[in-house]
């Protein structure tokens, strides 16, 4: 006992100096597991493997949440740092009325007006409390396209020992401000109640500039620099301005009626139009605001805007008319005036309200900065070439992202038009294709549409004939026909008359043939049309999530779907000749849409598929660091301790420090209200 009680110090001494070595168990059940412990440097780092396996543990975990939550936190991200850029549902007109017996009477003519401009967006209109209870009947009939929206105005606004009414004329002025404020559209565009919008052109304008994150506040200046201020440029009240007097001298007003678009959800435009609430109660108890009964706005604007003018960006409508001589819709966007808003309104009814557009089309095609304004996409088929899974999957997808595309089910009559029907609608030479939603019906309401991408989808012409016609007999045929010019056919034409019509004629005669040719010739003349890709059915499908991706499709999950599309060879083309028409009937049409066939071959022979830049997905790097961890986890050899601790630790550190930082930019913009 004693023996072993004095060998026990060295048995100490021998279990301390090999507990840096590897030992091996061996298990019957689990067989052998390797159990590592590295060396302590002499620098007094180290990188275990326990060190390793834990954050690989974590790095996976975080990307096994993201997988299954992946599709909602890079949502909010994607919306949070990229805007979209085409009309979103959250971006409305904005109208304040706020007098004490009602509304006034301009403002039925002037919300029916906005309503019509877009088939999308929404209008607020801010008014009294009275208004609510006397105007029911009015809101009823404003309502009927769902998109009007009553918000009441708030009583007052206090700011230190000072309150001010707003149920009735300072609403009407300051309370802009509020409504910007507190709209429940992320980008509001106010007009005041005697602007009357000419077109559409000014709605574009604020999507390129204010959605688009271009800038946070679209105005215009004022007619006279400083008329709320009876033309004394050194009025003010906040004591930061006293520092930068001589800048604020030169800081001319701007027009607070004629529109004000903003980014209500940048922290920078809520902090400008608070301080604007406090700084116009500020002036009404200084009396400093010129006629009016003390009630203009435009100073207290001009001041707060002033202070936080390195931290706006603004943009100046020029289009807009402050003091209008007439109903100006020729030359102007907007036209603000009272005392003309009866005339504008009488010019429209008699249909006279549209002369700009003559003028907005000269501008949107002629500049290359306006070209942007212009985010459609066209895509187009001849018929009868299988397109339709693809332009409805992408429809789908379209409205989920805020994407333009016309209607895949052909409503607004743009998915089978040759490019000779767009030539004549754009009056030719045009860098954008420009037409008129409903052109081809009285019934729909217009609407000015411009594409800057098209995608015309094409296929053998004669199988073209044949689907189209064995399902909807000639009434299709008879659209293509009619498009080209070539007339229409009787309803109860035949396939067989129809191919008589071609043999004896030498030509095509259902417009399929002026179709393709048109678009052909397009697609090469880029100096008069937009940019233009033909493809061939098999070329879609086989390619679909690449032209998806050229068309505007981004995201990787909406690319995925457009994946696994692959061409059905036995929708080629008609195999058999359809029953009744004789084989030599059909050798002779063949031969009579010859040029064309040649055309939708070279098509297909010479196309160059789409290539997307994408990073390894998610599913990816999971697996290529689930087998990482079980790697490391096995690693014995000294060399490889050394990359795990040189290379592997830093850089999963640093890829768990991006991480949080994804997620800490997620839950700042929370906190801040952005999201």
């Amino acid at each position: 006992m004693d023996a072993l009680r004095r060998r026990r110090p060295a048995d100490q001494q021998r279990n301390d100096i090999e507990a840096t070595s590897v030992h091996h168990n061996h298990n019957k059940n689990n067989g052998d597991l390797i159990q590592i412990q590295t060396k302590k440097r002499a620098d007094g780092r180290q990188c275990s493997s326990k060190t390793v396996v834990i954050l690989l543990a974590l790095i996976s975990c975080m990307i096994w949440l993201r997988i299954y939550f992946g599709h909602f936190i890079r949502d909010i991200y994607d919306e949070y740092t990229h805007p979209p850029s085409y009309y979103p549902p959250s971006m409305g007109f904005v109208v304040v009325d706020v007098r004490q017996d009602g509304v006034g009477e301009l403002v039925k003519p002037q919300v029916e007006r906005l309503l019509e401009l877009t088939n999308n967006l929404h209008v607020e209109l801010w008014v009294s409390i009275a208004a609510v209870k006397t105007e029911d009947k009015l809101f009823q009939e404003l309502n009927n396209t769902g998109r009007f929206h009553v918000r009441m105005m708030k009583e007052s606004h206090t700011y230190g020992n000072s309150t001010i009414d707003l149920q009735g004329v300072m609403g009407g002025h300051v309370g802009k401000a509020h409504a910007l404020k507190e709209s429940r559209f992320d980008f509001p565009l106010l007009l005041d109640g005697n602007s009357w919008p000419c077109n559409d052109y000014f709605v574009k304008e604020v999507e390129e500039m204010v959605v688009n994150g271009h800038t946070d506040v679209i105005w215009t200046l004022a007619p006279i620099k400083f008329g709320g201020n009876g033309g004394n440029a050194t009025r003010f009240v906040d004591h930061r301005i006293a520092d930068e007097i001589d800048v604020y001298k030169s800081f001319q007003e701007r027009n607070t009626g004629t529109l004000i678009a903003v980014k209500r959800t940048s922290p920078a435009v809520q902090s400008w139009l608070a301080l604007t609430m406090n700084i116009y109660v500020q002036h009404v108890d200084a009396g400093i605001n010129d006629g009016n009964g003390n009630q203009r706005d435009q100073p207290a604007f001009r001041e707060a805007f002033f202070i936080h003018r390195h931290k706006l960006k603004e943009h100046f409508a020029t289009d807009a008319c402050r003091r209008a001589n007439g109903c100006q819709c020729d030359s102007c966007t907007l036209v603000h005036s009272k005392r003309f808003f009866n005339k504008c309104v009488q010019d429209y009814a008699d249909g006279l309200s549209s002369k700009y557009l003559d003028a907005y089309t000269a501008k949107v095609t002629t500049t290359d900065t306006d070209t942007t304004l212009c985010h459609q996409v066209l895509i187009t088929s001849s018929g009868g070439v299988g397109s339709s899974k693809f332009m409805n999957t992408f429809d789908k997808i379209a409205k989920e992202r805020h994407l333009k595309v016309n209607d895949p089910g052909d409503w607004d009559g743009l998915k089978h038009k040759p490019a000779t029907w767009w030539k004549d609608q754009s009056h030719s030479s045009t860098s954008l294709l420009q037409t008129k939603v409903g052109a081809h019906d009285d019934d729909y309401e217009y609407e000015m549409l411009c594409f800057h991408k098209v995608l015309v989808i094409i296929g053998d012409p004669l199988h073209a004939i044949d689907s189209t016609y064995r399902r909807f007999t000639a009434m299709h045929i008879n659209r293509m026909k009619e498009a080209s010019g070539l007339g229409t056919y009787e309803e109860d034409v035949t396939l067989e008359e129809i191919y008589n019509d071609i043999v004896s004629s030498g030509k095509d005669q259902t417009g399929i043939a002026n179709y393709v040719e048109s678009w052909h010739a397009a697609s090469k003349d880029r100096s008069n049309w937009p940019e233009i890709k033909l493809v061939t059915s098999k070329n879609l499908y086989d390619n679909a999530a690449g032209i998806a991706h050229w068309l505007g499709v981004t995201n990787e999950d909406d690319l995925d779907k457009f994946s696994g599309f692959r061409f059905d060879t036995s929708k080629r083309r008609t195999a058999a000749t359809p029953p009744g028409i004789p084989d030599e009937l059909r050798e002779q049409v063949v031969k009579a849409l010859e040029n064309v066939t040649a055309i939708v071959e070279q098509i297909e022979e010479n196309y160059v598929p789409e290539t997307i830049s994408r990073l390894p997905s998610m599913r990816m790097i999971l697996f290529v660091s689930t087998c990482a961890m079980l790697v490391f986890a096995k690693a014995s050899a000294q060399w490889r301790m050394q990359i795990i601790h040189y290379a592997v630790c830093p850089v999963l550190l640093f890829w768990f420090i991006l991480e949080l930082f994804k997620v800490g930019i997620l839950i700042g913009a929370f906190l801040q209200g952005e999201l």
